[in-house]
């Protein structure tokens, strides 16, 4: 009820914590709140699009829903320690994205990579391929290309093992543009053209691999990698031997995609020369495969080349994943298409069938990029080192070597 005083009626006010509060100012109080929440809410989004939130949401509940809570609850909230030139920066908040300065010498340059990315970039990578169907070893002298020119969908299912949750954009699977694609570089040998690294590079070996020693997992096999192609074939290379994947010690592969990235763009950008960058793994899939193949009496370890496509599959509806943008996605494709007809032609049985996932995870930063599986933890590191060094023959073959 309204008070009368001097002629006037007065609001009731309310009393909170011994003050009176006008109804008015609670409001506007409310009103204030709600830009605020509104304006960091819009921020949070600056760099990805709204829309990207459902696809965040579909990948938690999915997390939580293959993983256990416990495992995977906690990565999801701690800091995220990158390096780079020696600087470490870690994430602020646990749903904020974070702002890495790229270098001590230029701090005006900013990159801002979202909590999204590293939810997205590391979940539940390189599912076992237990009943994975056989590569079939197509050359270019075999190739039926009419038929996988007029029927995309028997070309993909012909080349590729697609992980279910992949969405497939069909204009990307030409295969007359993937052999019409120029690869070939002009070599130089007194810059770099070729940049190794290992995204999990602390965390993948072999099985009889000294785990304490980097250089006896997929690190020691860019080592051979780089070995045999400086001293083989005179081609530059600069190998990353930083580990993304271990922090204090500690496996910690989620978000390692996003601790690579800075540091491998810092390397492209002081070494404009490099144009072919292969990120090296060590794939694993229980029971044992047994994914080794002679040649020339030689045990080696065969491999598996993979593209990340930067699309969803959504209960059979497509979904472009723009905050995982690919824009050198043709050329990856078209890479590692004509590296597999080579690798078939050239040592066949050596290769695996390629295999398509929804992210982009390392691919999107060079058109002459590979993700390149070698062998399973299963392998041994002779196999891998093996591996390694035809592995250049190929590379040479279909990059340097002008035919």
């Amino acid at each position: 009820m309204n008070n009368l005083i001097d002629n006037r009626i007065v609001k009731p006010r309310r009393r909170i914590n011994n003050r009176i509060v006008k109804p008015q100012s609670i409001m506007l109080k409310a009103a204030r709140t709600a830009l605020i929440c509104a304006a960091i809410i819009a921020f949070s989004f600056y760099s990805s699009p709204v829309s990207n939130f459902f696809d965040y949401i579909l990948w938690e509940v999915m997390a939580f829903y293959e993983e256990s809570a416990g495992s995977y609850a906690p990565n999801l909230f701690e800091s995220v320690i990158i390096n780079a030139n020696e600087q470490n920066d870690s994430l602020i908040t646990p749903n904020a994205d974070y702002i890495r300065l790229a270098s001590i010498d230029d701090v005006a340059e900013r990159s801002i990579i979202g909590i999204d990315d590293i939810i997205f970039q590391d979940y539940d990578e390189f599912r076992p391929l237990i009943n994975e169907r056989s590569n079939q070893n197509f050359t270019i002298q075999n190739l039926a290309i009419e038929r996988y020119f007029n029927d995309v969908d028997f070309f993909i299912s012909r080349f590729y093992n697609i992980d279910t949750n992949t969405g497939i954009i069909r204009e990307y699977f030409n295969p007359v543009r993937f052999l019409n694609t120029d690869l070939s570089l002009q070599k130089d040998s007194f810059a770099p053209q070729v940049l190794i690294f290992h995204t999990h590079g602390g965390t993948e070996f072999f099985v009889d691999s000294d785990t304490t020693d980097i250089r006896q997992g997929v690190v020691g096999a860019g080592e051979r990698l780089k070995y045999v192609l400086e001293n083989k074939y005179g081609i530059g290379v600069i190998h990353i031997t930083e580990v993304f994947d271990v922090i204090n010690g500690v496996s910690q592969r989620g978000g390692s995609y996003e601790r690579m990235e800075p540091v491998v763009e810092r390397v492209l950008r002081e070494n404009p020369t490099i144009e072919i960058v292969l990120d090296l793994h060590r794939d694993g899939i229980d029971p044992n495969p047994n994914l080794v193949t002679y040649i020339d009496g030689k045990p080696h370890a065969r491999m598996m080349f993979v593209n990340g496509v930067s699309a969803l599959n959504q209960n059979g509806e497509v979904r472009a994943l723009n905050n995982l943008r690919n824009d050198n996605l043709a050329d990856n494709l078209a890479f590692s298409f004509n590296m597999q007809l080579a690798a078939n032609e050239m040592f066949p049985g050596l290769m695996r069938r390629k295999l398509l996932k929804p992210f982009r995870y390392s691919t999107h930063m060079a058109g002459r990029s590979l993700l390149v599986e070698i062998g399973s933890q299963h392998s041994t590191m002779e196999e891998a080192f093996n591996s390694m060094e035809i592995f250049a023959d190929i590379l040479y073959a279909v990059v340097f070597k002008q035919n």
